[in-house]
């Protein structure tokens, strides 16, 4: 089921990808020194993409924003995933990684181990960079992490010092965290 969460979060991202260049292309005269793929989004306008995709697919558990932490209620998890009969199934933590070191992610995975009693994931995306280079700089010394999935895209980007649209890696990783 897992799987199917990550694919539909590939597919929002995509889609919408697809949806900025085409919309780009119809403006291009406006937008001769500007262009902005999906690099250009905040962790919530992702998780925002991916809620509405899995409502579109008719996803089988409820989608929770925002949801408390079941040991720390002041804490909010980016997304959790509810059983039919509103027990907690899952805690998805969302990332953007864009600096050089990993300590943000930590952090969120941190807060993820400390939880029982259900699953806990977390979606990283990053900017640039080798995704398998990446990934195994993640998992490094033991991490608590296991892989479900990673995919490598191509978003749009405006370099200014290049004066050009160039493409732009984007890395999506989930993690199980142990």
């Amino acid at each position: 089921m897992i799987n199917i969460f990550f694919n539909s979060a590939l597919e929002a991202i995509l889609s919408e990808e697809n949806e900025l260049n085409e919309l780009f292309k119809l403006n291009a005269s406006y937008y001769k020194k500007s262009h902005h793929g999906v690099c250009n989004l905040y962790e919530t306008t992702f998780v925002y993409l991916i809620f509405k995709e899995l409502l579109r697919i008719e996803y089988p558990f409820t989608i929770y924003w925002e949801y408390p932490y079941p040991s720390n209620s002041k804490n909010h998890c980016d997304l959790a995933l509810l059983k039919e009969d509103g027990t907690l199934d899952s805690l998805i933590e969302f990332k953007i990684w864009i600096k050089d070191d990993d300590n943000d992610i930590k952090s969120d995975v941190l807060k993820l181990q400390k939880e029982q009693g259900c699953k806990k994931y977390i979606f990283i995306i990053g900017y640039g960079g080798d995704i398998y280079e990446n990934h195994r700089y993640l998992i490094r010394n033991n991490a608590p992490l296991k892989l479900v999935n990673k995919r490598s895209i191509k978003t749009k980007f405006f370099r200014t010092a290049l004066n050009t649209v160039v493409d732009n890696e984007l890395n999506l990783f989930m993690y199980e965290v142990i």
